[in-house]
């Protein structure tokens, strides 16, 4: 918030005579010869500071501009999603789990998915590197895709509370060597992070039914060739279930989880697309 300086004037006397007049006129002409008596100068007390601007929390950033009341965030897929879970604040806490070998061009890429969002969200959706794990809420781990394996290319798994707050998560990135299907995997598994998950169920549930959407189930050939990138349809579906808000709280204490946690397990390999496990 902009602090605005006020000054405070004081009236300024003329020195006439050496006696000290107000700025402003008496009625009557000439000076104390004329029988007018010239009442003394007033003398004004220590003026009342005013109040000060309260000093915003540094740890509070904000809410970005407010969507128009009634914004409906269409095209969307919410209908796949089932019970929408969302994370209580943001920027989300995001730790590089050191077993795994996490290089400068392993964090770029995974970092390069994951700012798809920030981009197509416009900041709304924030995240921070941290290297302490006791404050992490998303640890990231790296391993290497196996072909003719389990075909995972990756996995998000989230514990979720009674309310549907997402507590905490862990993605797994199994990188293939092409950098374009690993930082489409690193997104489309970040879109899991962030709430863009379905009950239990069919494989597309939790998905796009669309296949250009990153948030599709399966995977396309254009993570093979260029970006997948985060769509309109994605973006508005992950608008809708945060209902357009998303709380910026840098440093504030989470909110402790309420009742029993439930785990989801969302896996994409690349010939059966994504599956759930609880």
């Amino acid at each position: 918030m902009m602090n605005v300086s006020k000054r405070l004037w004081a009236p300024i006397g003329l020195l006439l005579g050496g006696i000290a007049a107000p700025l402003l006129s008496l009625s009557g002409c000439g000076g104390g010869d004329n029988g007018v008596t010239v009442p003394p100068p007033v003398v004004l007390g220590t003026p009342t500071p005013a109040p000060p601007t309260p000093t915003p929390d540094p740890r509070i950033t904000p809410t970005p501009t407010p969507f128009p009341p009634g914004t409906t965030f269409e095209p969307n897929y919410l209908s796949t999603i089932g019970s929408p879970s969302r994370w209580p604040s943001f920027p989300l806490k995001v730790y590089f789990d050191p077993a795994s070998n996490p290089t400068p061009e392993r964090r770029n890429i995974l970092t390069t998915g994951f700012n798809q969002w920030v981009t197509a969200t416009a900041n709304r959706v924030r995240y921070t590197v941290i290297t302490d794990p006791a404050q992490a809420d998303v640890t990231v781990i790296f391993n290497t895709f196996v072909p003719g394996g389990d075909n995972i290319l990756g996995l998000a798994e989230l514990l979720i509370d009674s309310r549907g707050i997402i507590t905490d998560a862990r993605v797994t990135i199994a990188l293939t060597g092409n950098n374009n299907e690993d930082t489409n995997t690193a997104a489309h598994e970040f879109g899991h992070t962030l709430g863009i998950i379905g009950d239990p169920g069919p494989p597309d549930r939790g998905h796009s039914p669309n296949v250009p959407d990153l948030m599709y189930f399966l995977g396309n050939s254009a993570n093979l060739r260029g970006c997948s990138c985060v769509t309109t349809a994605d973006r508005n579906t992950l608008f809708a279930i945060y209902n357009g808000q998303f709380p910026q709280a840098t440093g504030a204490r989470r909110p402790a989880p309420v009742g029993p946690l439930r785990t989801i397990t969302i896996s994409r390999s690349r010939d059966r697309g994504c599956v759930h496990h609880h």
